[in-house]
Parts: C-alpha cells; structure tokens; sequence
C-alpha cells in the first residue's frame, strides 16, 4: 500500500466514507462453491454516495499488462492511497484477462474500503 506524503485531509473522510458504506447486496449465486455474492456493480453501488458526500474519489488502472492499481484520492487536499495487485488470468485470452481485472477491482476495493 503506498500514499501521499500526508493522509491528515484523507483519513477523516475515508473513516466517514466507510462508515457511510451499505454491506453489498449479494445479487449473484456461484453454483460451484453454492453460495452468493456481491458482483463488482453491487460493490461499486455502495461506494458512490458514501465517496462523493466525503469529497473522494476511486479510480482503477493498469500499470502496465500485469498489474491493477486501485486509488481513493481526496478531491480538496490531492492526498491519495492506492493498493497494487497483479493480474494472474487463468486462460491468456482477452476474456481471461477481463474476468482477472473484474475479480481483482471488486476484491481490491472490497480490501480498502474493509468490506
């Protein structure tokens, strides 16, 4: 996990943020494992109102073919924290490597934000 020099702006609204944060709705089933889950769209719907009344923002992007990095910015003071994961797609095609960066934005943002 890396961040700005100073986190003193960030934190607070972060602590709110989450604090403001919905569980994510489990709106799909894996029949494999016979469970259910949040999908990224679920995850990312607790997220909006929570960031923007705090005044952050998320933003997801690759460095790279190999690797996600996922980074919540707090829009008045510019600090930042952000959290890498590689990418390991388990077939080498377009699809595998789309469902390998659905996987690990859902599961890195459900990581920082501590859901």
């Amino acid at each position: 996990m890396t961040h700005s020099e100073s986190v003193k702006a960030l934190l607070p609204a972060l602590s709110k943020a989450i604090s403001d944060m919905p569980d994510p709705k489990r709106n799909k089933k894996n029949d494999h494992f016979k469970n259910r889950y949040a999908d990224l769209g679920a995850v990312l719907d607790c997220l909006a109102e929570p960031l923007q009344a705090n005044g952050l923002v998320l933003t997801q992007t690759m460095t790279g073919a190999d690797c996600l990095v996922t980074t919540v910015w707090h829009c008045e003071s510019g600090e930042w924290i952000s959290s890498t994961i590689p990418l390991r797609p388990e077939k080498p095609t377009p699809q595998g490597m789309a469902s390998a960066i659905t996987y690990a934005r859902r599961y890195a943002i459900k990581a920082l934000f501590g859901m």
